[in-house]
């Protein structure tokens, strides 16, 4: 067992889930108990967490990073960047079997919709992205848009973000969808960076709201 990959794990969960609270202290030591390992692979852990940005480094103090809108903005502008070009990577390889799992997912959401289930509404639609970015055979791309969609994971989670317009959501996936399933790499890239930059420009609006 990888001990340092084992807590890196765990406690990279229990951030983005939101047991792990923004601005909370967190103590090595405690963790190290907590996961029944010694305190040198926590610390690896926490070190790689804290170079992710979800871990904040204060001298010796380390927190669990705040939500930032600016930042979130920026994870999605990255997230359409690259999940645009793994799904144009992705669009020779699909196939029907893998189209017939995606409008799946897509009643999936439908269903969750109308009964208001925010978080199973989100992860039908995160399946939805994976049938397709699963295709795009860059197993090191894929890893960071993982990385990326679980970033804005914990924010929908902490800020209780609140369900698109039922009919806009669902036409959004629909459109995907049609478009996935042309297997034309340069519409599939641009479908799915214009998808995702839309929420970048909500939270830019929910920022300026604030001001």
């Amino acid at each position: 067992m990888n001990y340092t990959e084992t807590a890196y794990d765990l406690v990279r969960k229990a951030i983005i889930s939101g047991k792990l609270k923004p601005r909370e202290r967190l103590f090595d030591q405690s963790l190290a108990n907590e996961f029944g390992f010694s305190r040198t692979p926590v610390r690896e852990a926490l070190r790689q967490l804290a170079a992710e940005g979800l871990i904040e480094v204060r001298g010796k103090v380390l927190y669990v990073g705040d939500i930032d809108l600016d930042y979130m903005i920026k994870v999605y502008q990255m997230r359409a960047a690259l999940e645009g070009y793994a799904a144009s990577l992705a669009s020779p390889r699909i196939k029907d079997k893998d189209i017939e799992v995606m409008w799946q997912c897509l009643r999936e959401q439908e269903k969750h919709q109308k009964q208001d289930n925010a978080p199973l509404v989100y992860a039908a639609g995160t399946q939805l992205h994976r049938v397709v970015l699963d295709n795009c055979g860059n197993d090191l791309m894929l890893e960071s848009i993982i990385k990326l969609i679980e970033q804005t994971q914990r924010f929908r989670a902490l800020t209780h973000w609140t369900l698109p317009n039922a009919e806009e959501f669902i036409s959004e996936h629909t459109h995907l969808i049609e478009v996935v399933i042309t297997r034309d790499g340069q519409k599939i890239e641009q479908a799915f960076r214009d998808h995702i930059v839309k929420t970048a420009n909500k939270i830019e609006r929910m920022k300026c709201s604030m001001k």
